[in-house]
């Protein structure tokens, strides 16, 4: 579409989006097939219809498949692309409608949140975690007798496995430790990572 007819059909109240558009298409103006215009009530219905609860259903039978990712039985080959991405991009759908139940919101939210991390896992949340927390890290393997890992080079299903088998330790020797939360945060790939 033509910017310049594009800028004039947007200002204001731009009420007159959908006949430039139209125009345009029929006039054969470039890349004009690329507009498409339409108002919150057509995206609030959802793509082909699909209804809130429906969309929470697909959210729902994928639960297996964001666990399996989460605990390392599968990993993420590319953050960009893929199962657990289509899975954070059905669930930022789900957010975006505004029939949204707010516990439902919450909770999808959480999910987000946790899938992103869980995304990034490799480049970002495993190599932070050790950089920012070495001094934990380390007090809190030399408390169970133990030397750390470095949890730069842990696989998510590696990282999952040492972290039950710290809290296994501290559990067994009846000790208290700050690092627990860390860890859990890692485990659950919470905000406390």
């Amino acid at each position: 579409m033509h910017l310049r007819n594009w800028e004039r059909a947007t200002r204001g109240e731009g009420l007159e989006i959908k006949k430039v558009a139209a125009e345009q298409r029929r006039g054969g103006i470039r890349k004009s097939e690329n507009v498409e215009v339409r108002d919150l009530r057509e995206i609030d219905a959802g793509q082909e219809g699909e209804s809130t609860a429906e969309l929470l259903e697909r959210i729902a039978a994928q639960q297996e498949m964001f666990e399996s990712f989460s605990y390392g039985a599968r990993n993420v080959e590319n953050p960009q692309s893929g199962p657990l991405r289509d899975y954070y991009n059905l669930v930022q759908s789900a957010l975006q409608r505004g029939d949204l139940p707010p516990f439902a919101r919450r909770e999808l939210e959480e999910v987000r949140d946790k899938t992103i991390r869980l995304l990034f896992y490799d480049s970002a949340i495993r190599g932070r975690f050790a950089t920012e927390y070495p001094a934990q890290i380390r007090a809190g393997y030399a408390a169970i007798g133990k030397t750390p890992p470095d949890f730069t080079k842990l696989s998510r299903a590696q990282a999952c496995h040492e972290i039950d088998r710290y809290f296994t330790a501290v559990w067994e020797q009846g000790l208290n430790s700050s690092l627990r939360d860390r860890l859990a945060g890692v485990a659950l790939l919470n905000d406390r990572a």
